[in-house]
């Protein structure tokens, strides 16, 4: 995945409130997940490294197979002198996913 827009909120990403909108459902959603995880790198170049959490976070939206609410997915990122850090992935709804602030992607 091409990840080129740094996102401007520092909350974009990192917060419930604010996750990454990766799209795809059932079918593509954990896929674009990991896409978007593999193009991350930390703010040097490091790799990042990461760990599935799980799901939280109910929400209203049109696009969930299960009536109008879906969950979130949520992964854990570390990367060589940086602290542990929460990512959260929209799997319903699409938009141009972004990098969040303090990390950098691969070209």
């Amino acid at each position: 995945m091409l990840l080129e827009a740094t996102a401007k909120d520092e909350k974009y990403g990192y917060s419930e409130k604010m996750p990454i909108l990766v799209g795809g459902g059932f079918g593509k959603g954990s896929e674009n997940t990991y896409k978007f995880l593999n193009a991350l790198l930390g703010p040097k170049s490091e790799v990042v490294h990461y760990t599935r959490i799980g799901t939280c976070c109910s929400f209203k939206t049109k696009n969930s197979p299960f009536g109008d609410e879906g969950l979130l997915e949520v992964y854990e990122i570390r990367f060589e002198g940086g602290t542990a850090e929460r990512l959260y992935f929209n799997w319903y709804d699409s938009g141009t996913p972004m990098i969040p602030l303090g990390l950098t992607a691969r070209k």
